[in-house]
């Protein structure tokens, strides 16, 4: 679980620092406006989309996590070294957790990146990852025992989250002879069932 969307991000950086040799700048969430020393990495994120919720408190989601990779474009060949950059990169982050507790980056894409109207000028590529993350503290269903039946539950909707507690038998009963002071009313379910 992390922290807040800043470790993640940092965690790029410092793990694409730490693969990518000759770049003058990796940041993460870089002020574009600033004076900034090429060639660079930035790491941005895209977006967050909700993703299947794991019962635990936490909040899941996929965060699309951008690398810009910028050159100087009268430098040498900007577009072969923007490009061989932008390959390098894809490969540094492909199945990477960052050094955070996420799951492993999948690639999104690879391409182009003009269209970012703060880095017209430069030769420019992006490299999309997404990362399966979940933020937010994780609730320890064990506060939530009811001491009497010895269920665990979650207080809000009062159910107990899937695999909280072992069913070891299922019966039935039959109303009005049902709750609390009935229990030695409830019977396998064939047996209530061949009497109806």
């Amino acid at each position: 679980m992390l922290d807040n969307l800043t470790q993640l991000v940092n965690g790029v950086a410092q793990t694409l620092a730490g693969k990518i040799s000759g770049m003058a700048t990796v940041a993460a969430f870089p002020q574009i406006g600033k004076r900034i020393r090429l060639p660079a990495i930035l790491i941005d994120i895209d977006q967050l989309d909700p993703d299947n919720d794991p019962g635990t408190g936490e909040l899941a989601l996929k965060a699309s996590v951008q690398a810009y990779i910028v050159v100087d474009p009268a430098v040498g060949n900007p577009l072969a070294l923007v490009k061989e950059l932008a390959a390098r990169v894809a490969v540094a982050g492909t199945h990477e957790n960052w050094g955070v507790p996420v799951a492993p980056a999948k690639l999104i894409q690879l391409g182009d990146a003009s269209f970012r109207p703060e880095l017209l000028g430069y030769e420019t590529w992006l490299v999309e990852w997404t990362n399966d993350i979940r933020l937010g503290a994780e609730i320890d269903w064990q506060t939530y025992a009811d001491p009497e039946s010895n269920l665990i539950f979650d207080s809000l909707t009062g159910r107990a989250p899937a695999g909280a507690y072992p069913v070891s038998e299922v019966v039935f009963g039959i109303w009005p002879d049902v709750g609390t002071g009935h229990e030695q009313d409830y019977r396998p379910p064939a047996e209530v069932l061949s009497e109806l």
